[in-house]
Parts: structure tokens; sequence; C-alpha cells
């Protein structure tokens, strides 16, 4: 018992490594102190942790830094960092508006989905498309033992002994994905998005169908009722759920996306109280672009768990972090985190796209001969992407990770 006890503590002390430690929809009643046992255990030999724990050095040295500014900063030094964050505050504020409506559809366990269409034998079971190596996806089945995408097969074989691997079939995703937003497009032909999901502006819906001189609350209730619509064809046409997030900034309704999973919608209300307690309630992760990291750094320097607990530590975030850092923190806090050279289309902006990329992960390989057939492989994919969008490149960079998580990279222009 004793020696359990001490491996479940260092699988919750280690926890924060691991991107899929954390939780996904259809995970909450998990017992996290197993999975996070069972993470560490598999994981304490390989590379990936050493590697894992070589950044998570680095990072301790900069929180211990941070914590010894604080212990010696003095009122005089906080003063003209007041000005400069009462300054941007007022900034943000003016840039406040709730005038769009956007949307996020997530389609729920996509790829699972697709595959119980075409094997209805798995619809029930733990499985996850994938193998031994990396899933990409999990059932709600499988996700009850704490099975998640990006997560190494063998750790989730470990977790879930009968768990099935299915192979994955991108020209189904694909095909599916057209399907879903073929329905979509027909309520914003400019949405953007990944496969299983579509980012949305239904403003231009909502002028056309209920007219512009509607308050904020009938314009995002005519909205609410407008996705559950939309999400009841998808299902009746595809035989695929999405769930979706309504708010009045494309980052909000992200995260409401993720309230109601699966196949359920949650809105925001188009107010700045309501939408600020909505932030602040939220846990620090639930941020989208703050990650494992920052999560750590956070909790360890500031004692920042939820949004509410950023804004009460707002002044000491400008105080040691940069003014990019700063500023997007209290973007997040303020509800503000909308571009003004957004165009119309939440996924458009007036900005060019800088880059365009592709890559694989596989097993260990000293083949010279198979590596340059996959990089072959990796540049048709790519050329393909570049001509598919009508876009040339200037640079090319070949970036290179070995076993041990080193990283090498060569450029040509």
């Amino acid at each position: 018992e004793g020696r359990n006890s001490e491996a479940a503590a260092n699988g919750n002390e280690f926890a924060h490594l691991f991107v899929f430690a954390n939780e996904k929809a259809g995970m909450n009643k998990v017992d996290k102190d197993r999975v996070n046992q069972v993470i560490y255990d598999m994981s304490k030999k390989s590379s990936y942790f050493a590697n894992a724990q070589r950044h998570d050095k680095r990072t301790l040295e900069r929180i211990t830094d941070w914590k010894a500014r604080l212990a010696r900063v003095t009122e005089a030094e906080l003063q003209p960092v007041k000005h400069r964050l009462r300054a941007e505050e007022d900034k943000i504020r003016q840039q406040f508006s709730v005038q769009r409506i956007a949307v996020v559809c997530d389609m729920d366990a996509f790829f699972a989905k697709v595959e119980e269409l075409f094997d209805p034998s798995l619809v029930g079971k733990a499985f996850a498309v994938g193998g031994i190596g990396m899933i990409s996806t999990a059932s709600y089945e499988a996700r009850k033992y704490g099975v998640r995408s990006a997560m190494p097969g063998f750790i989730a074989k470990q977790l879930c002994p009968h768990l099935i691997f299915v192979k994955g079939s991108h020209k189904k995703y694909g095909e599916a994905s057209q399907r879903v937003k073929t329905i979509l497009r027909e309520y914003d032909p400019h949405l953007s998005g990944s496969i299983d999901e579509a980012y949305m502006d239904l403003t231009p819906y909502v002028d056309r169908h209920l007219g512009k001189d509607k308050t904020t609350d009938e314009r995002m209730q005519f909205a609410a009722e407008t996705v559950a619509a939309m999400r009841a064809r998808v299902e009746k046409e595809t035989r695929l759920t999405c769930s979706a997030g309504i708010a009045a900034t494309r980052q909000l309704a992200k995260i409401a996306s993720d309230m109601n999973k699966p196949n359920g919608q949650y809105l925001v209300p188009a107010n700045k109280a309501d939408m600020q307690e909505f932030t602040f309630r939220l846990a620090i992760r639930k941020i989208p672009g703050i990650g494992k990291v920052w999560e750590n750094i956070l909790l360890q320097t500031l004692n920042v768990r939820a949004v509410a607990d950023l804004w009460e530590k707002r002044l000491l975030c400008a105080f040691l972090f940069t003014p990019r850092t700063a500023s997007w923190f209290l973007r997040v806090c303020l509800c503000c985190t909308e571009k003004r050279d957004r165009v119309i289309g939440f996924g458009t902006s007036s900005s060019s796209r800088k880059s365009i990329s592709t890559e694989r992960t596989f097993r260990d390989c000293e083949n010279p001969a198979e590596l340059v057939d996959t990089c072959r492989v990796l540049c048709y994919k790519l050329a393909q992407q570049c001509q598919s969008k009508g876009i040339k490149g200037r640079t090319f960079t070949l970036k290179l990770k070995s076993s041990d998580f080193s990283i090498k990279s060569r450029q040509v222009s």
C-alpha cells in the first residue's frame, strides 16, 4: 500500500508534464489519481519523460527568479507599472464590442463516430482510432477509463486493457467533414476551422433573417435557435453530432462549445457583466493559448487557478511578464480577445498567413532511405496544401526531431 501511495504521489507530481493527462469531454468521472499513476509508471524511463523534465527544470528556474523578484518588489517599482496597466485597460475597454455573433461547432469524438458509422459493432465499445504508438481519438466509452486523444496507445491499453484499436482513414474523415461543412456553409459561407471544428460568424445570417433593429438579447436568442436547428440538420443528414458555443467573441464561443458536450450547446449572453462572470469562473487551463507550461507558471508563481485569480493578480502579471503576455492576460479577463482588424468571418484576418506546414511522427528510424522517402511524401503533401490554397512559399524549412527529442532544422530561401 505504501508503494502504491508513493507511485500515486509521483504520478500527480508530474501530471503537468503530460498534455494527455488533462480532461476531455466524457472524462469527468475518471479516477485521476490512477490515470496519473499509470502515465507516470509507463513514462518515467522514456526519452519523452527525460526531455519533459529538462524543460520543466528550466521552467522551475524561471519560477524561482520570478518569486525572488516578487519578494523584493517595492511600491515605488509598482507605481509606473500601475500607470501602464491602467492605460492598457482603458485601451482594451474601448475595443470591447458585442456586435458580432461568433459560433464554434465542434464535432463529438469525430473520428470515432465516423468509424461507428462504417462498423456499427463498435457502438458502445471502448475503442480508439490509432495504434500502440499514438491515438488520435477515443470513443466516449474509452474515455471513462482515462483514454483520450494524443495519448500513446501503450498507455491507453494499460488504462483500458480491453481497448480496441481501429486504423484511421483520413479519406473517410475528410468526406464526412465535407458533408458537415456543406450544411454549415449555408449559415456562414466563409467559415474556417479544421476537419472536425468550424469557426463561424453568424452575424450576416442573423441580419438577413431577423433584421438589424432587434436588441442584442433578441439577436443572440435567435442565433441560439438557429444553431440548434443547424445541429439537428447535421445529425439528421450525416448521423453525426456536434456541440456548439455561441458568444460575442470567438474565444468565448470556443470555450462554450465544450460546456455541454456531447451533442449540446451553450450560449454566453452578449453583455459585459455576463461575459466576465462566465470567464472569471473558468479554470485557467480552459483558456485557449494557456497550456500546461503557463498553467504551472501561474499556479506556482502567483497561485492563479482561475481567471478571477488572474484578474486579481493583473498588476503582478504586468510587473513580472512581458508587455505582450500581460496584455494578453488582461484581454482574456476583459473578454476582448478579438482584434479590430479582423474582417467579417471570424476565421479570416486582414493579415495574410505567414506559414504552412506538415509533419509526421513515427517510431525510431535509422534508415536513411526511409527518412528520405518520408521527406518526399511530406513535400508532396505540403505542395498539395499550397496548391489547394493558391499560395507560394519563399523559405523552405526542414525540422528533424530525434529520439532524444533534440531538434535540428535547416532552411533555404
